[in-house]
């Protein structure tokens, strides 16, 4: 029995060994594929991590040629507005300047004519006035023979012809 017993550990030994070695066997296998695939999953990453660094610095790239192209677009239209705006205003100084110098000018022609007008009208009432004083002494006047017209004179009202 003992010998059967000793027969009976040592099939379970080598059972046991024979599983193990299966068991390792399986473990190395799978370590192995395992060891690749991380091998392969670390080349994949690392290749995914250097394509993003690149479309990162790509990127950083095109920011940075963007922030220069407003950065030039801005001083190209500040300088353009600037002229165009020191323009306008030349324009309208030169524009005022004009303005005032015919304004000027013709407030110059019309007191000129203004004061030709008033002149014109203080006159016409002078005459007026003198003829009226005169129509008005006429009357009073004693009668009178124009000779060169042969027109009898009496009061304002009468008038003869001699001929």
């Amino acid at each position: 029995m003992l010998e059967q017993e000793m027969v009976k550990i040592q099939n379970i030994s080598v059972d046991a060994r024979k599983e193990w070695k299966g068991y390792i066997e399986k473990v190395e296998s799978q370590f192995v594929e395992d060891t690749f695939s991380a091998a392969d999953t670390k080349v994949a990453i690392e290749s995914n991590l250097q394509e993003c660094s690149n479309k990162v610095d790509s990127s950083r790239k095109h920011w940075e040629d963007a922030q220069l192209g407003i950065n030039q677009l801005i001083k190209c239209s500040t300088a353009e507005i600037d002229s165009i705006v020191a323009d306008k205003c030349s324009s309208n100084q030169v524009a005022f300047e004009n303005f005032v110098s015919v304004s000027s000018s013709i407030d110059a022609e019309f007191n000129s004519r203004a004061c030709d007008l008033l002149t014109t009208v203080n006159g016409f009432w002078k005459i007026m006035f003198l003829l009226w004083w005169s129509l008005y002494h006429l009357n009073t006047l004693p009668l009178f023979v124009d000779v060169s017209s042969d027109v009898y004179w009496g009061d304002m009202d009468t008038c003869i012809f001699l001929k």
